[in-house]
């Protein structure tokens, strides 16, 4: 056998590398870890356990937001870093601090994770490493990104912007267990980090017109039951993913409220589909606040498989009854006899009871009218209802 000569032999393993080389996959480039900091821009906690927490809170949930002002930097975008929270549902909506109503969402099982992260919200769907960190890019209309996902966009002439992250259900403490996230403005075009302007501007405080709604709304609650309407919610710091139900109750101190209904099924494991991600009722007063709920999985059901949720003082004897009954309690904490019970239902599916089914009123209108748009006449035995008892006739109740 011939034996090839030296540089023939060098020139051949140099091409059968090039083609072996050119035969693999091109490597992928590596996976940037997400740059968290210790962010000291957020305002918050502002906890639905909090009595002075205004715009109808809910009792499960807790909010955090920022404010950017835009006037002088139009054109750029903000980037948001963070974990995944430990909680039930987790989300951002953004507002013009001016009107103070949704412009839009983004949902948790909705955000695609880091490069190297899963999202525990979407179980087994896009499991790229064992963190659990995203990035959403809150975007203004008139300006297109390459190369991003997770979009929230909003109107490019809102001045002031609301940036507001929630967690429903939380766990470990009022941050969900993780670092609050990291905000970080970009230039569209070189996508290179610039400042953000934040805003020391808060939401208002005054609620008098909301105020002044419920009032006229309150006249329902002299009816002698308990009904549930759906009213107009923006400009209230709504959530995008929530549709809400409200009853107004005039209830005395030796009476109580009985609310009752057929609850949709709700998640909690998330890989199984059910009619909502969450259910609460709450009670407040006019002044938007909250003071007291229940949700979901604390519900127990009757054996006749309604939910019913007594409202009401503080007794004993009123909540044995309740045990014994397999009725949920449920203080009331409001400084009047007038209160009003928010319904909410998280993310729901198309379902008959779906509130998207119920309309809107205007609560101005006449009781006859508005006895005509009772959340019942639409939706059926999953839209609450209530009546007023007293104490007596209820422990003397078989």
């Amino acid at each position: 056998m011939k034996k090839l000569p030296l540089k023939l032999l060098f020139f051949a393993i140099i091409a059968i590398t090039f083609i072996s080389c050119k035969n693999d996959d091109t490597p992928e480039v590596a996976c940037l870890p997400l740059d968290l900091v210790n962010e000291t821009h957020w305002s918050g906690p502002f906890a639905g356990t909090d009595p002075t927490v205004l715009y109808i809170p809910d009792t499960y949930a807790v909010y955090w937001y920022f404010v950017v002002d835009r006037s002088q930097s139009p054109n750029q975008y903000i980037q948001i870093n963070g974990d995944y929270g430990n909680a039930r549902y987790m989300s951002y909506n953004v507002y013009d601090l001016n009107e103070l109503t949704t412009l839009g969402s983004i949902l948790d099982k909705d955000m695609a994770p880091h490069c190297d992260s899963y999202n525990p919200f979407t179980p087994g769907i896009n499991v790229n490493g064992t963190l659990s960190t995203y990035r959403v890019n809150i975007v203004p209309n008139n300006i297109e990104v390459a190369d991003i996902n997770n979009e929230l966009k909003f109107d490019e002439k809102i001045s002031s912007l609301i940036v507001m992250l929630r967690y429903y259900v939380y766990k470990t403490d009022l941050m969900a267990g993780v670092p609050l996230p990291t905000i970080i403005g970009r230039d569209p075009v070189s996508g290179s980090e610039v400042p953000i302007l934040f805003s020391s501007q808060a939401p208002s405080v005054d609620v008098t017109p909301f105020t002044n709604q419920l009032n006229d709304f309150a006249k329902a609650g002299q009816l002698d039951f308990i009904g549930f309407w759906k009213l107009e919610s923006s400009g209230l710091l709504e959530n995008h993913d929530n549709i809400y139900l409200i009853g107004p109750g005039i209830v005395k101190e030796d009476e109580l409220a009985i609310i009752k209904f057929q609850p949709p099924s709700f998640q909690l494991d998330l890989s199984q589909p059910k009619d909502v991600r969450y259910w609460s009722l709450n009670i407040g007063d006019n002044k938007t606040l909250n003071y007291n709920g229940i949700k979901d999985e604390d519900a127990i059901l009757a054996d006749d498989g309604w939910c019913y949720i007594v409202y009401g003082r503080s007794n004993n004897e009123v909540k044995s009854m309740c045990t014994e009954k397999k009725f949920n309690y449920v203080e009331w904490n409001v400084p009047s006899d007038t209160a009003f019970f928010t319904y909410r239902n998280l993310v729901s599916n198309d379902f008959p009871g779906n509130l998207d089914n119920v309309p809107t009123v205007d609560p101005t209108q006449p009781l006859e009218s508005l006895i005509l748009d009772l959340a019942k006449n639409y939706i059926g035995n999953y839209a609450p209802r209530g009546e007023k008892m007293t104490i007596t006739d209820f422990l003397n109740s078989k």
